[in-house]
């Protein structure tokens, strides 16, 4: 009976090990998330968010999706969203896993926007298997996923979102 037990467990074990879509190998995080406003390289008024990501383990191809709404002092909605490839970790000389941290801001520019406050966020870090995007970690506020964001912005003033920094720090 052990040794009926004893292999079920190594296949259960061999099993997980051929699984097309391994998470264990690596894991994503975004850490706490900040707004903020200021200026950008021209003198132009921007709001947008600060946040950290960081990842550790195997080597994947990530994803950054980001969606901000912003309203004004008027109750008039803008929003945008964007999508950027995150930096690849490799495996250093040393043969250690990949990983690293990422300080991102993302913004949009405020000039139709009079006083524009963040109401609403989408911040998703993972990858796409296929067609579907895969979140290893996701961060909203006042909404429960990228598509309600979506959806509520349908007749919403469109604004460009774009990542104004991306500081990238590699780990041992």
């Amino acid at each position: 009976m052990k040794n009926i037990f004893l292999i079920l467990v190594v296949f259960g074990c061999s099993l997980s090990c051929f699984s097309a879509d391994n998470q264990s190998e690596y894991s994503a995080t975004i850490g706490s998330i900040s707004d903020y406003s200021g200026e950008n390289k021209d003198g132009e008024a921007v709001r947008g968010l600060k946040f950290n990501t960081s990842q550790y383990g195997g080597e994947f191809r990530g994803l950054i999706r980001v969606s901000i709404e912003f309203t004004d002092k008027n109750k008039k909605v803008y929003w945008g969203k964007v999508k950027l490839p995150v930096p690849v970790f490799k495996v250093n000389k040393q043969g250690r896993s990949p990983n690293g941290m990422i300080t991102w801001a993302f913004e949009a520019p405020a000039y139709d926007m009079k006083r524009p406050k963040i109401t609403g966020f989408a911040v998703e870090y993972g990858y796409k298997k296929g067609d579907e995007f895969m979140a290893l970690d996701a961060e909203f506020d006042d909404v429960d996923s990228a598509q309600e964001l979506a959806d509520r912005n349908k007749n919403s003033k469109s604004v460009k979102v774009k990542a104004a920094k991306k500081k990238v720090e590699y780990g041992n």
